[in-house]
């Protein structure tokens, strides 16, 4: 009997996955964070001195803890997906 081979995991730290993920044209999510904040902040700069509501500038933080926009059913389904495609990324390697 010999040892079963490892089961494949996805974003792994060998070479092979670090030169499949440069080949990607996906953009991070880090870039489509800053372009948002760029936005945001240009928004504010430009037409936000129209109003005058003080907490324009002010990001909206929780007060209530039920009122996340990621409502745990919603995200349980998200993550069922994004663990399918990474079973079908190793079937395809």
């Amino acid at each position: 009997m010999g040892k079963s081979k490892k089961a494949k995991r996805p974003a792994g730290n060998s070479a092979a996955a670090a030169a499949a993920a440069a080949g990607m044209a996906r953009p991070g999510i880090g870039d489509v964070t800053k372009m948002l904040m760029e936005r945001r902040a240009r928004w504010i700069g430009t037409i936000g001195s129209v109003f005058e509501d003080e907490n324009l500038g002010k990001v909206p933080r929780v007060e209530k803890p039920g009122s996340s926009i990621f409502k745990p059913a919603e995200m349980a389904q998200l993550l069922k997906r994004e663990k399918e495609q990474w079973d079908e990324e190793v079937e395809e390697e």
